[in-house]
């Protein structure tokens, strides 16, 4: 089977007492985890993100040919 998932992704920023993280979010990206753990043959995220964000997007899909739109 071969999927491609079409959508925005967020940048989520996690502050936990005095820690704070950036996260990668949003449905392309979590729709993307579950098909990988149903090992789908072939998965290829199409996501909107801003161009100064897009090296970092790309980054945090390991493992997937990711396409920005």
């Amino acid at each position: 089977m071969k999927v491609a998932v079409l959508g925005p992704i967020a940048k989520d920023i996690v502050k936990i007492d005095s820690k704070i993280s950036v996260q990668i979010g949003g449905i392309p990206y979590y729709i993307a985890l579950a098909l990988q753990a149903l090992e789908i043959e072939k998965i290829t995220p199409y996501i909107t993100c801003a161009p100064s964000d897009q090296r970092w997007a790309t980054t945090n899909f390991p493992g997937l040919a990711v396409r920005c739109l």
